[in-house]
C-alpha cells in the first residue's frame, strides 16, 4: 500500500467511527427515560370490627375495658407515650420529673395543642381530667385504681401540672401512658354531662367521633388540625385514614364473615378457634400480639360456700386441664398460663406452673377430706347439700363454660353456667354475686397484682373480687406499690404470688394472644408496647384496590 492510499484508508476509518458514534447517540436519545413512579397516596376508609359485644361506654376514664382504652386513645392522646421497646417518650407532656422522695411528679406540657372543639389544652385541662377520674361520682372502673394514692393535683403554671402522692408511686408513668387516661375537653365534658359525653368524646386525638348508631357503629373522621403525634410514629400531621368505622359483633362467626364478605377490613379480638384458615391465605394478614398482666382465669369467691373451704378450692385447681382446653376450645391459639400472671410479665413467679398440675385423683381426695361424698348421681353431697357452684362468664368467653363444667363434673362438682354481658359481669364481680367468675386484666406493670388482690380494692369500681383478706398479703402488695427498685418489688410480688396460689384464690384458664386479622390492603397497622390496648392507627392506611 502506497502512502496516499494509506492516508485515504485512515480518513475513511475515522469517518466510519464518527458515523457509528453519532448513530449510537441518536439511538440512545430516542429511547424514552423511564418515568419515576409516583408515591402511593396514603389514605382510605377503614372498617374495624371488634369481635365482642358492644361495650357500655367508650370513655375509658369511666369504663375500664381494654376496648374503651384503645378507642379512647384514637380520639384523644395520653400525656406520656410508650414506644414499642417499652421506653417512655414525650407526648402531650414534653418532659417530666419526680421528686427525690418519689411522691411528687411534675409534667411540662406542649403549648401547641388544641382540643377538637377548639379549646386549649393546658395544665387546667389536665387537672380537670385527673380530678374527674378521682371523683367518686365518676365511678371510674379502672383509671382511679391505676392512679394510686393521690394526695392532691395542682396547676403550677399554664403549661405545668403537678400531682402529689401520699406515698411513692413508681407506676405513675406506666399508668398515664395508657388509653385509660385520655385527655378530654373540660368544656365538652361539662356541656354533655356524664351520661352523654361518651357519645361525643371530644379529645385532642387524630380521630373525631362524628356519628354514633347504638348497637351498630361508631364513625370517626380524620382530625385535619392534628399535628402533635409522638416522635416514634412514622409521620407527622393529620392521620392518613380519612374515616374510621368501628363495629362490635359479639357472634364470632358473624364477625369473621364480615371480613370474608368485605364488610370489614380488620377484625380485632379475633376468635382463636377460627384463625387457622387465614394464616396461609395471601389475601389476609394475621398479627399475634403478646400479653402481660393477669391471664384468663376464674376468680373464686372465698366468702361463698362451698368455696370458703380451702380444700374445695384446691380440689378445683387440680380438676382443670388447661392443656386440653387450649387444644380443644382455643385450637392451640393460646398459651399455658398457670399462675396469676402472664409468663412474660415482670416479676412472674416461675414455680407457679408446678403448683397445681392436672390431677383428678388428688382433687377427689381433697374433696373426700373436706367431707364431700359422691351421691347416686355422681355429684358430691355434704350435709344434705349438693356440691354446686355457679360460673359467671363474660359473653365473649362463653366457650370455656362447657369445658370447665365437664372437668368439674369429673370430680363430682356441679357447675351452673351463667353467661352475661361484660357490664353485668363486672357488677356481679364487685358485689360478690358468684362462686366462680371470669376475669382477665392485661397490664404492663406488675402492680396488676395490687389491683386484683389487695383487699382495699374490694369496693365499687375495684377489681379485688376474691373476698380474701390477709394482712400479710396486703402488706406485701402495699409495700411493692411504693418501691421504685424493680428487683426489690419482684421479691415482694413473688411472695404475694405464693400466697395467692397457696390459698387457691383463682382458677387459671389460659393466656390469650391478641389476634388481629386484616385484609392485605391494610398497611402499617401495628401494636405498640402493650398489645391489649396499644394499637396504632395513626400511620395506618388502606391501599386502593
Amino acid at each position: 500500500m502506497n502512502e496516499k492510499t494509506h492516508e485515504r484508508v485512515v480518513r475513511l476509518t475515522a469517518l466510519l467511527l464518527m458515523s457509528v458514534m453519532l448513530l449510537t447517540a441518536c439511538t440512545t436519545s430516542a429511547v424514552p427515560t423511564p418515568a419515576t413512579s409516583a408515591p402511593v397516596a396514603k389514605g382510605g376508609k377503614l372498617t374495624l370490627v371488634m369481635a365482642i359485644g358492644e361495650i357500655k361506654l367508650l370513655d375509658a376514664q369511666v369504663w375500664g375495658s381494654g376496648e374503651a382504652a384503645m378507642i379512647s386513645s384514637w380520639t384523644s392522646d395520653m400525656l406520656v407515650g410508650r414506644d414499642k421497646d417499652g421506653s417512655f417518650k414525650p407526648y402531650l407532656a414534653t418532659e417530666w420529673q419526680v421528686s427525690g422522695d418519689g411522691k411528687t411528679w411534675t409534667l411540662k406540657l406542649r403549648k401547641d395543642v388544641k382540643f377538637q372543639d377548639g379549646t386549649p389544652f393546658n395544665a387546667e385541662a389536665v387537672k380537670f381530667n385527673f380530678d374527674r377520674i378521682l371523683d367518686p361520682a365518676t365511678q371510674s372502673m379502672q383509671s382511679a385504681s391505676m392512679l394510686g394514692p393521690v394526695a392532691s393535683t395542682e396547676v403550677v403554671d399554664p403549661y405545668m401540672f403537678r400531682i402529689n402522692y401520699k406515698e411513692p408511686f413508681p407506676r405513675f408513668l406506666d399508668s398515664i401512658s395508657q388509653g385509660y387516661f385520655p385527655m378530654w375537653s373540660p368544656t365538652a365534658v361539662k356541656k354533655y354531662g356524664p351520661d352523654d359525653f361518651s357519645r361525643h368524646m371530644v379529645g385532642t386525638g387524630p380521630f373525631i367521633l362524628k356519628e354514633h348508631k347504638p348497637g351498630d357503629r361508631y364513625v370517626f373522621a380524620r382530625n385535619p388540625d392534628y399535628n402533635w403525634a409522638p416522635a416514634y410514629m412514622k409521620h407527622q400531621g393529620p392521620a392518613y385514614l380519612e374515616e374510621l368505622t368501628i363495629r362490635f359483633i359479639g357472634e364470632a362467626v358473624t364477625a369473621v364473615a364480615s371480613l370474608k364478605n368485605g364488610e370489614a377490613d380488620v377484625v380485632m379480638r379475633f376468635p382463636e378457634a377460627l384463625v387457622a384458615e387465614f394464616r396461609d391465605d395471601p389475601k389476609y394478614t394475621v398479627l399475634d400480639g403478646a400479653n402481660t398482666g393477669s391471664p384468663v382465669l376464674l376468680v373464686m369467691n372465698t366468702k361463698n360456700p362451698p368455696l370458703d373451704d380451702l380444700k374445695v378450692r384446691q380440689a378445683l385447681e387440680y380438676s382443670v386441664n388447661q392443656e386440653q382446653m387450649i387444644k380443644t376450645v382455643m385450637r392451640g391459639e393460646a398459651i399455658v398460663a398457670k399462675g396469676v400472671m402472664y409468663p412474660g410479665s415482670s416479676c412472674y413467679w416461675k414455680d407457679a406452673a408446678a403448683m397445681y398440675p392436672y390431677d383428678t385423683t388428688k382433687a377427689k381426695a381433697l374433696l373426700e377430706e373436706a367431707g364431700w361424698k359422691t351421691g347416686a348421681d355422681g355429684i358430691r353431697e355434704k350435709g344434705g347439700k349438693k356440691l354446686q357452684v355457679n360460673l359467671v362468664l363474660h359473653s365473649a368467653y362463653s366457650q370455656i363454660g362447657p369445658v370447665v363444667q365437664a372437668q368439674l363434673k369429673d370430680v363430682g362438682a356441679d357447675a351452673k353456667i351463667d353467661v352475661v354481658p361484660g357490664a353485668i359481669q363486672m357488677e356481679r364481680g364487685t358485689k360478690g354475686d358468684f362462686h366462680l367468675i371470669f376475669q382477665h386484666m392485661t397490664y404492663s406493670d406488675p402492680g396488676v397484682l395490687d389491683m386484683l388482690y389487695n383487699s382495699k380494692n374490694a369496693q365499687p369500681g375495684g377489681w379485688s373480687w376474691t373476698g380474701y383478706v390477709d394482712p400479710k398479703l396486703d402488706d406485701l402488695l402495699n409495700k411493692s406499690a411504693v418501691i421504685v427498685d424493680l428487683a426489690k418489688r419482684c421479691e415482694l410480688l413473688t411472695e404475694a404470688q405464693k400466697i395467692i396460689a397457696q390459698n387457691a384464690l383463682v382458677l387459671p384458664m389460659y393466656g390469650r394472644k391478641q389476634l388481629v386479622v386484616m385484609t392485605s390492603s391494610v398497611k402499617d397497622f401495628s401494636f405498640g408496647g402493650r398489645a391489649a390496648v396499644d394499637v396504632w392507627l395513626y400511620d395506618t392506611w388502606v391501599e386502593k384496590k
